[in-house]
């Protein structure tokens, strides 16, 4: 078995970030698998039983890991790591990212509601 939680990271970068600790404070210390990197910073998690879907996704460059429990635990979550830095006080960062859930979705159509996500973009800054 690969551990409780998986972390999959944008690249070898941004694997200090998750080894620093943050994420074993209590009271939920978490002990991250790391994963190989993600192609698409593009999270799904699906109910075997209904179909139901939950896609998770951020453009590239704001997103630098995703992360989830392993398998059908019954957490079921889903997350984004956002930025990849500490932040500043009083500093103001911006982000993005879309939650799209969806009823027996195929790969092709999770891998179409990513393109269409990202290329909308272009035409809103």
């Amino acid at each position: 078995m690969l551990g409780d939680w998986l972390i999959f990271p944008r690249d070898s970068s941004v694997i200090p970030v998750i080894r620093d600790g943050r994420w074993n404070r209590p009271p939920s210390p978490i002990g991250w698998t790391v994963m190989p990197p993600f192609c698409l910073p593009l999270g799904v998690r699906r109910d075997p039983i209904t179909g139901l879907t939950a896609l998770l996704m951020s453009p590239p460059e704001y997103c630098f890991a995703v992360s989830t429990p392993y398998g059908t635990e019954s957490h079921y979550s889903l997350y984004l790591s956002l930025f990849g830095r500490d932040l500043g006080a009083g500093e103001t960062v911006v982000s993005r990212s879309r939650l799209l859930i969806g009823l027996g979705l195929s790969e092709e159509e999770i891998q179409d509601a990513y393109r269409t996500y990202v290329a909308g973009l272009d035409s809103h800054p």
